[in-house]
């Protein structure tokens, strides 16, 4: 059933993969959701650096240029720049920059990646030379990255991992899609999950207010 968020606008947009949230700062989840920006770009100063690859955005500061009073960044829902929203991680980075990520799939159900890096332990061995045979090992610990996938509500705002039984538990209207989940062969399962997502998405059409 079409999911419809009402506001004052001009009209309502479907909001597909091509579609452009207004630019500016959302204080909350709800301002999102209407397509409002609380605090528009032209207003402030920031420095930031957005890499439109992996739809990371580093935040260092933003201020009004009136007064400038700084915004408390771990406090913000999120932005829009360049029409693609991005949602705040309440996290920083080594630099002490505010990390912000990119929706790469917005409907009912929005989908983001995060680089996380986790602790391996690996074993070492060293071979002699002449004989090629092992003479000693040691254990390790490397850091690896791994892009972790989050899926996000725009009925209600709520984040969680993207894996199959948080997908069930929010697809459940739709029989024959989760039928369609619960035969997926395990070693296809990752891949496959995700077409899945954009089915339902595209199954669920979201409209969003526009103001011209």
């Amino acid at each position: 059933m079409p999911c419809i968020c009402w506001a004052q606008a001009d009209s309502l947009a479907l909001l597909t993969k091509n579609f452009k949230f207004e630019d500016g700062i959302y204080l909350s989840f709800e301002d999102f959701q209407q397509n409002k920006p609380t605090i528009s770009w032209d207003s402030v100063f920031a420095r930031l650096h957005s890499n439109p690859q992996n739809l990371v955005t580093l935040v260092d500061t933003i201020h009004f240029k009136e007064g400038a009073i700084s915004l408390v960044l771990d406090e913000l829902w999120g932005f829009s720049l360049g029409g693609i929203p991005y949602l705040n991680l309440q996290e920083t980075n080594d630099a002490g920059l505010y990390k912000y990520v990119g929706l790469k799939v917005r409907g009912d159900i929005c989908y983001y990646q995060i680089k996380e890096t986790f602790e391996k332990p690996e074993t070492i061995t060293a071979y002699n030379p002449l004989t090629g045979v092992p003479f000693r090992q040691a254990q390790i610990v490397t850091n690896q990255e791994v892009e972790k996938p989050y899926m996000l509500s725009f009925e209600s705002g709520e984040r969680v991992d993207f894996n199959t039984d948080n997908f069930l538990d929010w697809i459940q209207d739709d029989k024959m899609l989760v039928k369609t989940v619960n035969n997926l062969p395990l070693q296809d399962r990752t891949k496959k999950l995700f077409k899945c997502l954009l089915i339902y998405v595209d199954r669920n059409p979201v409209y969003v207010p526009v103001r011209e």
